[in-house]
């Protein structure tokens, strides 16, 4: 244990705690709350990690563990964690989790839509990508709307009278186009996999 905290650059901090298991808790949450203040998230977890490996159980640990998950993009393991601690009946660490919860969704949602960015700017008028992208994020605007454009695009080259349909109806037809689109590529995503 005393190798990874000096690894990890800690062990000054640890150094002066007895080996009481509630000293030590406290002040390997501090270091590791300071890490996360200092977006080591990797060392956090790591210093939590060694924490677990030496027997010490607190649902801060688990709490600090979490919080080094969602910042590493592993949102899945870190909602996971809050969830099983919400059951505690801790009310200090309930709102903290109802908290990070809330928090860790948003978070989550902020990473989805800054990949679907970067993917549309990938997509150069793919339909297909387009399809199975907006299958994979069904509630995304930009996606839609992505679609959209590349419908609406198709379909006034294809249409000679399309510049004379009513702007109404054209967005009847794109959206009703796109939602053909979208069921044929989720059936096919859903018999792939």
């Amino acid at each position: 244990m005393q190798r990874t905290w000096s690894s990890l650059g800690v062990d000054h901090y640890l150094s002066s705690v007895s080996w009481n298991v509630e000293e030590l808790t406290r002040a390997i949450l501090s270091v590791g709350y300071a890490l996360l203040a200092q977006e080591k998230y990797e060392d956090a977890y790591l210093l939590i990690a060694s924490a677990r490996r030496a027997e010490l159980v607190d649902p801060w640990l688990a709490d600090c563990e979490a919080r080094a998950l969602l910042f590493q993009g592993k949102s899945l393991e870190a909602i996971a964690i809050w969830q099983s601690l919400l059951a505690g009946g801790d009310e200090r660490m309930e709102s903290n989790c109802q908290r990070m919860l809330s928090y860790a969704g948003s978070f989550r949602r902020k990473l989805e839509d800054e990949y679907i960015k970067s993917e549309l700017l990938n997509a150069h008028e793919d339909m297909g990508f387009l399809l199975d992208l907006w299958t994979q994020y069904p509630e995304s605007l930009p996606l839609e709307h992505a679609v959209y454009e590349l419908i609406r695009s198709r379909l006034s080259l294809e249409d000679p009278e399309w510049s004379f349909i009513d702007s109404s109806i054209q967005d009847h037809l794109v959206a009703l186009e796109a939602q053909v689109a979208w069921l044929a590529s989720l059936q096919s995503w859903r018999s792939d996999g």
